[in-house]
């Protein structure tokens, strides 16, 4: 049965192995990374079976045999197919092996085996076959020797190459340590169709000296026996001998169970026998082995046979396997708690009080798991402890961290907030100032601009006032606006400052309601002043419509009593010709083409160089004369041209004065007439309506409206 690669069956699942050891220059062991994290992963008792033994004796065969998988490659070349030691990618349970379903609940509780292959011996040296053997043998649950003995066995060349494991185990420097050290170990024999019990009498059962024919012949015994001794004390548990037939075929087939029915019961009782020796945990110095310890025992035991006599104590290993695992699981946990801690850091901002909670389960977690691994790694109080306090330490000051960084950004959304309530509230107010006429009553209805105004705004301001609205109700309306918006602004407030500290949040709820306080006194102020100045305004309307009123009815009843008394003059005054100013119509208001009586009421309402005077003086002679010979006259035709007359001494004097003949009447155009009669009656005007010092405002109505 050789490495070969038969190619009858591909049934089996193939599950390629991994590198684990390999012997490097210097006859230096490394191991190798992805089997190392393996083995981390699996936290549980972990029991490794080997197998060594020569080159090209089907070791690899066997182990997929006893995996039922395609897990180590087999090769028909001469040399070894396997280099260092590889071990199965996947650790079974003894359930997928075909033994009993295990009765622990926990999985990290249920044994895994794991299967380790060693490259062939003979090829490198004893002394690189040791040094590649003993980490594998120190972490063994059990070994298998496989040797091909198609004669019988050869008691003298199965315990020469047991001398492996003997020179391993005599690397403890404890003889009472390396009492059991080793697992059970199984000497199959390919190719043997002798009986197991025979085979077992031959390789392992004490020689008699008594027997030895020659010195050289007791010698041998001596040595024989003595490797039997040493083996029954390395070993947990005494060698078993199991013989495997000669295949029919030459290339052997893929899936053992393609073979003989006898090759495959041998294949199944032995796998059954590993499975009842594995189902307790290996033990080294008292404590289970498991992933993360035997993984931590690699790289100490390559470092401590780099020596060419080593010296191992299984007790100090296993208590620097500890220290090292606490380090790792330490740095672990960290890790992971930092992983944990940004993953938290990315829903920030959140609220204080729910941070500090979720980041104290977290704590919890951690320091739950951290102690669990602890104790399985066999770990003392006291290494728990420092363990323990180490990740403390280090979450408080993660816990300071995440908790700065989640203020620092609760308040930057809350200054956003802030910021933008404030320009909220300007916009309110601002609004709401503007529209003060519609409180105080000069619209009756808000400006067109409402109709993109807040819903806050529009709402206050949107109510109307008729004229019976007093102050207080007007006033009142207003302040509910304020009121409305503050409330508003609060609760938007209070909706973004939620997750802050509460002096945090105090501290901005005050500085809004300041500024809405401000803002309040402001437009209630300007509301005040808008309403005494819109109160001002209607009395200073109602003073001047009564004046315009009253002196307009003054002048139109002085017009008419000048009338009457006009009218009411006797016909006896004496009817001289018509002065000079009486030829013109156009003098008293008319036309020369149509001559009116307007000219009558033009003489009264006029202040004449005669001393003709109104306000019911009664004019002079001339005046009179003229009124009368101008109302018995005829009206005179609109083709004739009417020609002044001159007074008598009227000539004289105007000669005197500017040398001219120009009539005084003449002078003075009817336009001329029109505006100093209203200048008149303006100041008249002026003189009944001037302010009072009793009354200031009237004084600003006046110079704002005259």
């Amino acid at each position: 049965m050789g490495e070969q690669d038969g190619g009858a069956s591909q049934e089996l699942a193939t599950e390629a192995a991994l590198p684990w050891l390999s012997l490097q220059r210097g006859s230096q062991l490394a191991c190798c990374e992805e089997a190392q994290n393996a083995l981390r992963q699996e936290l549980g008792p972990l029991n490794l079976v080997m197998i060594c033994g020569r080159l090209r004796t089907g070791k690899s065969y066997l182990l997929n045999a006893l995996t039922k998988r395609q897990c180590f490659g087999v090769s028909g070349q001469a040399r070894s197919f396997t280099r260092g030691v590889e071990i199965s990618r996947r650790f079974y349970t003894p359930e997928e092996l075909g033994g009993p379903p295990s009765n622990k609940r926990d999985e990290e509780e249920a044994v895994k085996i794991a299967f380790a292959d060693l490259e062939g011996q003979g090829d490198k040296g004893l002394s690189q076959d040791v040094k590649v053997a003993v980490p594998v043998l120190l972490a063994s649950k059990a070994v298998i020797f496989l040797e091909v003995c198609p004669t019988g066995p050869s008691k003298e060349s199965v315990l020469e190459s047991l001398q492996v494991m003997i020179q391993a185990a005599e690397f403890v420097a404890n003889r009472q340590q390396r009492k059991h050290i080793f697992g059970g170990i199984h000497v199959v024999l390919r190719d043997c169709h002798q009986s197991e019990a025979e085979c077992q009498e031959i390789l392992f059962a004490q020689e008699d000296e008594a027997d030895a024919e020659t010195d050289e012949h007791v010698k041998a015994i001596r040595t024989r026996n003595e490797v039997r001794r040493a083996l029954n004390l390395a070993f947990e548990r005494p060698p078993k001998v199991w013989c495997l037939p000669k295949l029919l075929s030459k290339d052997a087939p893929v899936d053992y169970r393609d073979t003989s029915d006898e090759f495959r019961e041998r294949v199944d009782a032995l796998r059954n026998t590993l499975i009842e020796q594995l189902a307790e945990p290996k033990l080294l110095d008292g404590q289970p082995l498991t992933g993360p310890t035997v993984a931590a025992l690699m790289p100490l035991l390559a470092e401590t046979l780099k020596s060419d006599a080593p010296s191992l104590n299984p007790t100090s290993l296993m208590q620097r396997v500890v220290e090292v695992e606490m380090r790792r699981v330490l740095d672990e946990q960290l890790q992971a708690l930092n992983s944990a801690t940004e993953t938290l850091e990315e829903d920030l901002p959140v609220a204080q009080v729910k941070l500090e909670g979720r980041l104290e389960n977290l704590r919890k977690n951690f320091e739950k798991s951290m102690k669990d691994k602890l104790l399985r790694l066999g770990a003392t109080e006291e290494g728990c402890t420092a363990s323990l306090t180490a990740l403390h330490t280090e979450f408080k000051h993660l816990l300071s961290t995440v908790c700065m960084k989640n203020e620092g950004l609760l308040r930057d959304a809350a200054t956003r907030i802030q910021q933008e309530v404030m320009i909220v509230l300007a916009q309110e107010y601002l609004l709401l100032r503007e529209r003060l006429e519609h409180f105080v009553g000069t619209t009756s209805s808000p400006s067109s601009s409402s109709s993109s105004a807040s819903p806050t705004t529009s709402n206050s301001t949107s109510m109307s006032f008729d004229s019976s609205s007093s102050y207080l109700d007007r006033s009142a309306a207003l302040k509910r606006s304020c009121r409305e918006i503050r409330e508003a602004a609060q609760q938007k407030l209070q909706a973004g400052l939620c997750d802050l500290p509460p002096e945090i949040s105090a501290r901005m709820q005050a500085t809004v309601d300041s500024t809405c306080d401000t803002w309040e006194d402001v437009i209630l102020k300007n509301f005040e002043f808008a309403w005494k100045l819109k109160e001002a305004e209607d009395k200073g309307r109602h003073y001047r419509g009564y004046l315009l009123r009253g002196g307009l009815l003054m002048a139109a009843l002085l017009v008419v009593v000048v009338a009457l008394l006009l009218a009411h003059r006797g016909p006896e005054v004496a009817q001289p010709a018509a002065p000079p100013l009486a030829q013109d119509p156009g003098y008293f208001g008319g036309s020369a083409e149509t001559p009116t009586d307007q000219g009558l009421a033009s003489v009264f309402l006029t202040e004449k160089e005669e001393e003709v005077t109104i306000a019911g003086v009664a004019p002079c002679h001339l005046a009179v004369e003229e009124a009368q010979e101008v109302a018995s006259s005829p009206p005179q035709s609109s083709g004739e041209v009417h020609q002044e007359k001159k007074p008598e001494g009227a000539e004289d004097a105007s000669e005197e004065q500017d040398g001219t003949a120009t009539p005084a009447a003449a002078t003075r155009p009817e336009a001329e007439l029109e505006e100093q009669e209203l200048q008149n009656l303006h100041h008249e005007f002026e003189e009944q309506t001037s302010p009072s010092s009793n009354e200031p405002w009237m004084e600003a109505l006046w110079a704002e409206d005259p």
